[in-house]
């Protein structure tokens, strides 16, 4: 099995982007909860 290094890159940026989404929308709710 020969697996592509570009398709590889992109599952793993992918991965990246929805792990950075995660954090970024937890970051927004804690700011929205806060006291103003």
């Amino acid at each position: 099995m020969n697996h592509e290094p570009s398709a590889l890159l992109i599952h793993s940026i992918s991965k990246a982007e929805c792990f950075n989404n995660y954090i970024l929308f937890q970051l927004l709710n804690t700011l929205a909860g806060q006291p103003t």
